[in-house]
C-alpha cells in the first residue's frame, strides 16, 4: 500500500502526494497514514481519493510511520494497528443502514452526505470502522453469513469494533472533528451491544475532544459555511449523545448546557447547499415561539429539555429532590412547565398527527419526528412517575415506619396523591403507547420507525407507567379495564422485537418482564399470587425468555465487562441497604436496565423475598391446610413464617424460585 515506487537506477518516485504538500507544493515522501513532511511538521497526514490499488479506501500501511528524529512528537495519523481493508460493497452498504438508521437522529445529521457520498475527501479509517461497527448490529445472520463470512452480524460487528478501538486508543489525546464523530458512534454501538459503561466512557472520550477544540463556541469563522455547521453539528450531537448516554446507564451527565453557546443546527437545505446562516442558539430562542425552527434544531432543544428532566430521575428521583413538585422554585415544577409550553407553541406542522408523520416521512424526516414526540412525551412522565404513590402493605408500614420509609427529601409523604401530576403522566404515558399502536399496526417502514434508544427508553418508562394504573386501579367494571395492561405489553412486545439484533433490548425486555412480576406480586391476591408463583414464568405476554441467541451469547467486547465493574457495594447499590418501599423497589428495577443480569436478579430476589416477609404477616394464606415440615423452607421464609405452618404446595413454589424456575435466579 506504500505509494513510493523504487526505480531501476536506485531512485525513488512517489506516485502522490499528501493533501498538505499538494497545498504547500513541496515534495511528498510518500509514507502512508503518515509522510515524514507532516510528522516533523506535526501537521495530521490527509490523503486524496487515489487511483493506486485499494483506491479510495486505501487507508492505512500495516506498521507505523517512525517518526523523523528522537526528539520528533508522534504522528497524529499513525495508528499501532494491522487493518484489513473493508469492500467497498460493505461500506456503501453500512452507510446505507448507517445513513437510514442512526445519523439524522442519534448524531444529528453532523455529516455532510453529499459531500461523503461523492467521495470528495477520504473518509478517516477511524470514522470508517466505527461506522461499520455500528450498521452492522442491523445486518440479519444471514446476510452477515452469505455476504461477509461471519456466522452474525454482531460477530462482523465486534471483528471491526476491535480495530475501531484500536484507532480510538491510539488517538485518545488528538482532538479532531472526526475523531469525536467516530467515538461518538461507537458510544451508541457500545449502548446497543449492552457491553456496561462502555457507552459512557466512549462518549465522554468524544465530548473531552469537542470541548478541547472549544466546539461549543462560535470561533469557527474562519471556516466555510460546510465546516462550521459540521462543526456545530457535531457538538450538538455529543450533547444529545451526553443526555442519551446517561440516562441508558444511569450515569451522571457530563455536558453543561450553560457552555453550549453555538446556534442551533440550521436548516438541512442551507446545509446541503454550503449556504451560510445565521440562527438562534439554545439561550437566545424563547420557548413559546419555536415557528422559525427547522425539525432537527426543534429535536435539539426537546432533549435539551428531556436531558433535565431524565437528570431528576437518574440522580436519585424524589429521594434527593429538595422541592416538592408542585413548588415553582423547584427543578421538577420548572423544567415541566418549560416542556408544556415548548410542546403547545410547536406550529402546526409540527405538532403530532398522522397527516403530519406521512408529510415529514415523505421528506426523509419520518423518523426524526418520531423520535422528537417521543421525547416530548418521555419528559412529561419520566420523573412524574416518581410521584406516583405505591400501596404498600401494612405490615411494612408498622414494622419499618420511620421517615426514610414514609417521606421524600422534601418532606412529601410518599403516600401523597396529585391528580394533576398523576393526570399528566397518564397522559404522556398514553401518547406515547398511542404513537407506538399507530406505527406498530403500519408497514415495515413504519415499524422501523420507532427503533431508537429514545424511543426504547420512552417504551419503557410508558409500561412502567401502565403497570401501575393497572394495579393501583382495578376495577372490573370499567370497559377500558385491560387496557393498560394490553399497552405495556405493547411496550414490551416492540422491544422484544429488537432483541436480535440488539443486546441492550434483551436487557430492557428483561427489567420489564421483572416489572411485571413484582407488580403480580405485590398486588395480587392469594389466588392470583398462588397463580403467579405456580406458572413456572412460562407466559407468553410478560414473561418470555430473554435468553439471547447462541450467535448473540458472548460477544468479546463485553467478555468480562460486568464482572470487576459494578457489583453489589462498588458501582452498584447493595440491594440491602435499599428501602424495601414499593416506590424504591420499583425505581431500583427500572434506573439501570442495562446492568447485568446477574445483578438485577440478585436485586430481585431480595425484594420479592421481603415483599413475602410482609405479604405472610397478612391474610395472603388464609384458607390455606398446613401440613409440610419448615426444614425445606428457605431462611427469609422462616424469618417471615416463624410460628405459622405452610403446605406442600406452597414448599412446592418457593423450591421452583431457588432452582431457577420464576426467574431464572
Amino acid at each position: 500500500m506504500n505509494s513510493i515506487i523504487k526505480l531501476e537506477k536506485g531512485g525513488a518516485r512517489t506516485l502522490q502526494a499528501c493533501q498538505n504538500c499538494r497545498r504547500r507544493k513541496t515534495k511528498c515522501p510518500g509514507e502512508r497514514p503518515t509522510c515524514r513532511t507532516c510528522a516533523r511538521r506535526r501537521e495530521q497526514c490527509k490523503w486524496p481519493i487515489t487511483p493506486i490499488a485499494g483506491g479510495y479506501f486505501a487507508l492505512l500501511d500495516e506498521k507505523p510511520t517512525p517518526t523523523s528524529s528522537p526528539g520528533a512528537a508522534p504522528s497524529q495519523g499513525t495508528f499501532p494497528v494491522k487493518v484489513d481493508e473493508p469492500s467497498a460493497e460493505l461500506i456503501r452498504h453500512m452507510c446505507d443502514i448507517f445513513f437510514r438508521a442512526h445519523h439524522d437522529v442519534e448524531f444529528c445529521s453532523f455529516i455532510h452526505r453529499p459531500s461523503f457520498e461523492a467521495q470528495t475527501y477520504k473518509i478517516p479509517p477511524f470514522l470508517l470502522h466505527a461506522i461499520i461497527s455500528l450498521s452492522a448490529l442491523s445486518m440479519s445472520d444471514a446476510e452477515a453469513s452469505s455476504k461477509y463470512g461471519f456466522d452474525a452480524g454482531l460477530q462482523l460487528s465486534d471483528h471491526y469494533f476491535q480495530k475501531a478501538r484500536c484507532y480510538s486508543q491510539a488517538a485518545f489525546d488528538i482532538p479532531t472533528v472526526d475523531n469525536v464523530q467516530a467515538n461518538l458512534i461507537l458510544a451508541l454501538r457500545e449502548l446497543l451491544a449492552s457491553t456496561g459503561p462502555r457507552a459512557w466512557m466512549y462518549a465522554g472520550i468524544g465530548i473531552r475532544m469537542s470541548q478541547a477544540m472549544r466546539l461549543g463556541k462560535e470561533y469557527n469563522q474562519r471556516h466555510l459555511p460546510r465546516e462550521k455547521e459540521i462543526r456545530r453539528r457535531t457538538h450538538w450531537a455529543c450533547l444529545l449523545m451526553d443526555r442519551l448516554v446517561s440516562f441508558c446507564t444511569a450515569r451522571p451527565m457530563t455536558m453543561r448546557i450553560v457552555s453550549v453557546n453555538i446556534q442551533l443546527p440550521c436548516p438541512e437545505n442551507a446545509f446541503i447547499f454550503e449556504e451560510d446562516f445565521r440562527g438562534p442558539t439554545t439561550h437566545d430562542i424563547d420557548v413559546s415561539e419555536p415557528t422559525q425552527l427547522e425539525l432537527l434544531a426543534c429535536f435539539a432543544q426537546s432533549v435539551k429539555i428531556w436531558g433535565s428532566m431524565t437528570e431528576l430521575f437518574v440522580n436519585g428521583g424524589r429521594r434527593r429532590a429538595k422541592h416538592a413538585p408542585t413548588d415553582p422554585e423547584g427543578w421538577f415544577f420548572q423544567r415541566s412547565t418549560q416542556m408544556q409550553k415548548w410542546q403547545r407553541a410547536l406550529p402546526e406542522r409540527m405538532q403530532w398527527s398522522h397527516q403530519n408523520y406521512r408529510r415529514h416521512q415523505s421528506l426523509g424526516q419520518g423518523k426524526l419526528f418520531v423520535t422528537m414526540h417521543m421525547v416530548i412525551h418521555h419528559t412529561l412522565c419520566v420523573a412524574h412517575q416518581e410521584y406516583l404513590p405505591q400501596l404498600d402493605a401494612p405490615a411494612l408500614m408498622g414494622d419499618l415506619g420511620t421517615s426514610d420509609t414514609q417521606y421524600d427529601y422534601a418532606g412529601l409523604s410518599l403516600d401523597h396523591r396529585d391528580e394533576h401530576i398523576i393526570s399528566v403522566c397518564l397522559h404522556n404515558a398514553e401518547a406515547i403507547s398511542s404513537i407506538a399502536a399507530y406505527l406498530e399496526s403500519g408497514s415495515e417502514c413504519d415499524r422501523a420507525m420507532l427503533r431508537s434508544a429514545y424511543t426504547g427508553s420512552a417504551l419503557m418508562t410508558a409500561a412502567s407507567v401502565h403497570l401501575w394504573k393497572q394495579y393501583t386501579n382495578p376495577d372490573p367494571n370499567d370497559p377500558m379495564a385491560n387496557y393498560s395492561i394490553e399497552s405495556a405489553r405493547l411496550s414490551l412486545n416492540i422491544i422484544k422485537s429488537w432483541r436480535h439484533s440488539w443486546k441492550c433490548a434483551h436487557a430492557w425486555t428483561e427489567s420489564l418482564e421483572m416489572l411485571f412480576k413484582l407488580y403480580q406480586f405485590a398486588y395480587g391476591t392469594n389466588s392470583q399470587l398462588s397463580q403467579a408463583l405456580a406458572d413456572n414464568d412460562n407466559d407468553g405476554d410478560t414473561s418470555t425468555s430473554t435468553s439471547p441467541n447462541p450467535a448473540h451469547s458472548k460477544s468479546p467486547t463485553e467478555s468480562g465487562a460486568d464482572q470487576s465493574v459494578t457489583r453489589d457495594g462498588s458501582g452498584y447499590l447493595d440491594p440491602h441497604r435499599v428501602c424495601q418501599r414499593l416506590y424504591d423497589k420499583m425505581r431500583n428495577t427500572m434506573i439501570s436496565p442495562l446492568e447485568s443480569s446477574a445483578t438485577k436478579k440478585r436485586h430481585m430476589r431480595v425484594y420479592l423475598s421481603t415483599l413475602w416477609q410482609h405479604m405472610w404477616t397478612q391474610d395472603v394464606l388464609n384458607g390455606v391446610s398446613f401440613d409440610a415440615s419448615f426444614s425445606d423452607l428457605s431462611p427469609d421464609m422462616l424469618t417471615a413464617a416463624d410460628g405459622v405452618e405452610t403446605s406442600a404446595q406452597s414448599v412446592g413454589v418457593w423450591s421452583n424460585i431457588d432452582q431457577g424456575g420464576l426467574f431464572e435466579f
